[in-house]
């Protein structure tokens, strides 16, 4: 049986930069060294504006695409082969909270915005290792093989040269954002998009079911945030 793990974080979401920035952390994390199988890897944190009153929301609207971004520097291997799924099962999540989908933001506007970002990128480690222990010596009876018949007097290898071995692990990230876009920024500015809202769900961008582990984790996500709905 596999579980999800989860956090919840309540943070007043002035800018855009809340859930990138646990997505920063997430990304950056280790993974236990014996994973029984890639969904025990998944996470899902999420953050919200406890100053918020999200029940006083009707409307909310979302573009049409994932956007592919760099939480780390380096490049973002995303395919965007989800998107549809992603969006849809965030559109899902919504309506059942609810909310009433807006489809022209623009001209008529909306209480909320729901923003969808992904990150995939490799992750690069390296491991030093003897092939023989130098101390195999210090075991009784094993220090010289003179007593096996072919084997002569061949002492084991106690010093040698380590052997590097590179691994490489792929993981992903889906960040949502659910932002307001009626606040209004410093001296007319405009709005400021600021955030009510964040999820960001990590974990193995490998292995089979990728799409039933994403959708599991953004169902998962909204299930941990009961302050969210009408």
């Amino acid at each position: 049986m596999t579980h999800t793990r989860s956090r919840t974080h309540t943070c007043l979401g002035r800018t855009r930069g809340l859930a990138l920035a646990i997505a920063a952390i997430t990304l950056g994390g280790c993974y236990p060294g014996e994973l029984l199988n890639v969904q025990d890897a998944d996470i899902v944190i999420t953050a919200f504006d406890a100053n918020f009153d999200f029940s006083t929301s009707l409307t909310w609207g979302m573009p049409d695409t994932v956007v592919a971004i760099n939480v780390d520097g380096s490049n973002n291997l995303y395919e965007h082969v989800l998107d549809q799924s992603i969006l849809d099962r965030v559109a899902a999540n919504m309506a059942a909270l609810g909310y009433t989908r807006e489809l022209d933001v623009a001209t008529n506007g909306a209480d909320l915005v729901v923003l969808v970002q992904a990150n995939v990128s490799n992750n690069y480690q390296a491991y030093t290792y003897y092939p023989y222990d130098p101390y195999w010596g210090s075991y009784p009876g094993w220090g010289f093989w003179g007593g096996y018949p072919g084997y002569g007097g061949y002492y084991p290898w106690v010093g040698g040269y380590p052997s590097t071995v590179v691994t490489n692990t792929k993981t992903g990230a889906v960040i949502i954002e659910v932002v307001d876009p009626n606040v209004e920024g410093p001296d007319g500015e405009g709005p400021t998009l600021t955030v009510r809202w964040g999820a960001v769900l990590s974990g193995l961008a490998e292995g089979t079911a990728t799409d039933a582990r994403v959708a599991r984790a953004i169902d998962q996500a909204f299930d941990q945030s009961p302050y969210l709905g009408r």
